[in-house]
């Protein structure tokens, strides 16, 4: 891949670089919020996907950011279950110049209905670049109405990734 650019992946953090400072669109959310903060997933009681009883497959391409982001992403924010009771808003916040790999998967179950915003966005003017991946299954019967905001400043660059699979008639 040729890039005019060095996307600096030495320089993705051990841990969340600046603190998270809600907006005003956070702030004025009636649902539930999941932060993810430089890549990191820093709402109490959220889970990893690690963690999920199922092995889930967060690329399906080798290129220079899939196999990067494999290398150096923290997690993934398991959205599923009880989280999916309200509409969710999960806050994807860059806070430096650095280079980070948040992700997030979802995993509507089966027969129930749930709506998730993914919000990425810079909190600053640093040129950061990132790398997220947001992966899914919406099992049998079950809808998914997902919304994806990049919100970032001007000098930041994102290359994302999205893969969700519905089982037996589900929709997205």
């Amino acid at each position: 891949l040729d890039l005019d650019f060095d996307p600096r992946l030495d320089t993705a953090p051990a841990q969340p670089v600046r603190d998270y400072v809600a907006d005003a669109i956070a702030g004025a959310w009636s649902g539930t919020i999941v932060t993810v903060v430089d890549g990191f997933v820093t709402t109490p009681g959220v889970d990893l996907a690690s963690s999920s009883p199922e092995p889930i497959e967060l690329s399906r391409d080798a290129d220079l950011f899939s196999t990067a982001h494999e290398a150096l992403s923290p997690g993934a924010a398991l959205i599923s279950g009880a989280l999916l009771g309200a509409p969710v808003l999960v806050d994807v916040v860059s806070t430096s110049d650095a280079t980070t790999f948040p992700a997030v998967h979802l995993d509507v179950p089966a027969g129930s209905d749930a709506a998730v915003v993914v919000r990425m966005r810079s909190q600053g003017a640093d040129a950061a670049t990132v790398v997220p991946v947001i992966t899914g299954t919406v099992r049998a019967n079950a809808r998914l109405s997902l919304t994806v905001v990049q919100d970032w400043n001007y000098d930041t660059r994102s290359f994302g990734r999205g893969i969700i699979t519905l089982e037996r008639d589900a929709g997205l």
